[in-house]
């Protein structure tokens, strides 16, 4: 072989290994690219699951979105009703307090009232008490005037008598003169006799009026208090229908019964009950017979239709005592529709007027009808 071939075989043999080279090189870049390539497609593919995660998400948040928009309307509406409701009851507040001034001034007029009735009831008790002495004193006056009239007819008749026999023994007895006065003062006593049955006439006539009141009097109160009237409200104890000592032994054998109201009684009598052997059952039969036929005192009728004493009901409560009478309260009855709250305004604590309405609450629950 010529040194030229030798040459130019050297030169392609280098340049076919530059070749392959290059293709080496080539092959190599693109497998790098591949490589690229692929892991650009496994994280687009990361990306895509990552953007469907995000949109999945995003629809959630839209939907929490919307339901949130949902429950800000509702709470928003509610937020409106509540401040609706807020003005109505600030109205109903305003109200409550006028009605409460208006219940303070018809409570303040009901008392007055009460007060009223009760001094009129005290001056119709006076009255009646002046007419029935009035009436003993008119009787009294009559029968004086009737005594004094018989003695004077009396008198007259004797003198009468007395001056007949005078006359007719004649001058040998008495004068004429004596005769004569003897006349005039039978005359002046006949006049007198006729003024007293005046008298006499005119106090019957004023005890007939003056009993007509008392009648009339007593018609009034008997039916303002009566047993029978449909104003009774409270139920009768035992103790007070026979509060005499002599009913003692009664009450005793009545308690250990277990009998403590009077309407308890209605269906039998004390006998059947009791038996014969206790003192004053006969007695105490009749007063009984009598309350449910009507026939009482006024204190059992007072008691019928106003109830206890407060006095009684509150005996450890000198403050609340002396508030309620400084109020013209007196009985049970006075405290329908009071307003134990006032009592705060008195310096009464919150405790104490819940005692007290609890106690008048008990107390109405044992003995109101």
């Amino acid at each position: 072989m010529s040194k030229k071939e030798s040459f130019f075989g050297s030169i392609f043999k280098n340049k076919r290994n530059d070749e392959a080279n290059e293709v080496d090189i080539l092959n190599s870049i693109i497998e790098e690219r591949n490589q690229i390539i692929n892991q650009m497609k496994e994280e687009l593919i990361e990306e895509k699951k990552k953007v469907g995660i995000d949109l999945k998400q995003l629809e959630i948040y839209e939907k929490n979105l919307k339901n949130k928009d949902k429950k800000n309307l509702e709470l928003s509406n509610h937020i409106l009703d509540l401040k609706n409701s807020k003005v109505e009851l600030e109205k109903n507040l305003e109200n409550l307090k006028n009605n409460h001034e208006k219940s303070s001034l018809e409570l303040k007029y009901l008392r007055e009232e009460n007060h009223e009735i009760k001094t009129k009831y005290l001056q119709l008790s006076e009255t009646y008490r002046l007419i029935e002495g009035e009436n003993q004193n008119l009787k009294l006056s009559k029968e004086e005037v009737k005594n004094q009239l018989e003695e004077k007819i009396n008198r007259l008749n004797e003198l009468k008598d007395e001056g007949n026999q005078m006359q007719i023994l004649g001058d040998s007895f008495i004068s004429k003169d004596e005769l004569e006065e003897m006349r005039l003062k039978i005359d002046s006593l006949n006049k007198l006799c006729g003024e007293q049955r005046d008298k006499i006439n005119a106090l019957d006539s004023e005890l007939l009026n003056k009993e007509s009141m008392v009648e009339d009097f007593r018609e009034r109160l008997a039916k303002a208090l009566s047993p029978k009237s449909d104003k009774i409200r409270y139920k009768l104890p035992i103790e007070e229908l026979f509060s005499a000592s002599k009913f003692s032994e009664i009450k005793t054998a009545l308690a250990e019964m277990n009998f403590s109201l009077v309407r308890e009684l209605k269906e039998k009598s004390l006998v059947e009950i009791l038996g014969e052997g206790i003192k004053n059952i006969e007695t105490a039969s009749k007063v009984l017979e009598d309350y449910f036929s009507g026939k009482t005192s006024w204190e059992i009728k007072t008691y019928l239709y106003k109830g206890d004493k407060l006095s009684k009901i509150f005996s450890r409560q000198r403050k609340l005592l002396n508030y309620f009478s400084d109020n013209y309260m007196e009985f049970a009855s006075d405290l329908d529709n009071f307003e134990f709250d006032i009592l705060l305004q008195e310096g009464f604590s919150a405790n104490h007027v819940e005692k007290f309405r609890d106690i008048l609450d008990e107390y109405n629950k044992q003995r109101r009808i």
